[in-house]
C-alpha cells in the first residue's frame, strides 16, 4: 500500500488513536505520499468508468460475476 502497512494494519493503527498521516510518516512514507496515492486511485476509477460509460457498459455489465444477457 501507499503507506507500507496492510488494510487492517491501518485499522488497528487507527483504532489507536493515530491519523493516518501519522501511520506513514512511521513508515517512511509521507502525507503527501498518501495523497498522491488516492488521487491516482480515484483517477484511474473515473477514467474507467467514463470510458465504460462511453462505450455503452453499464456498472452491472462490468462485474465479473454477472454473465452477459443472451442477444446483448
Amino acid at each position: 500500500t501507499a503507506i507500507g502497512v496492510t488494510a487492517d494494519e491501518l485499522k488497528t493503527e487507527i483504532q489507536a488513536g493515530k491519523t493516518i498521516a501519522e501511520v506513514a510518516v512511521e513508515n517512511g512514507k509521507t502525507a503527501q505520499d498518501v495523497i498522491d496515492a488516492l488521487v491516482a486511485t480515484a483517477s484511474a476509477d473515473l477514467t474507467q468508468r467514463i470510458t465504460d460509460m462511453v462505450n455503452g457498459v453499464h456498472p452491472e455489465e462490468t462485474d465479473s460475476s454477472v454473465a452477459p444477457a443472451e442477444g446483448a
